[in-house]
């Protein structure tokens, strides 16, 4: 993040990204379970329906804070770096 300035997307367009990523890896965690049996986490085979409900959502939820970190992080990294060139 420090050597190269990223231009993100306009917020919602990168956080649908991010969401329809997370989502494509829950199904396909779930996709994996249904056929093999086992869950890519063994974590997942301890709790219960709704707690892996819930436990999916929060690390959606956790992904989405990241992204608008990262993104606020960037902004204030550069912007600071190009006000003090000035």
């Amino acid at each position: 993040m420090r050597t190269t300035h990223h231009r993100y997307p306009s917020r919602s367009c990168g956080l649908l990204a991010v969401c329809t990523f997370a989502v494509g890896y829950v199904v396909w965690m779930c996709w994996v379970h249904s056929v093999t049996g086992v869950w890519v986490y063994p974590l997942l085979e301890h709790i219960g329906p709704m707690a892996r409900i819930s436990f999916f959502i929060c690390l959606t939820a956790l992904i989405n804070v990241y992204y608008v970190l990262g993104e606020i992080l960037n902004n204030y990294i550069w912007d600071s770096s190009k006000s003090k060139s000035k």
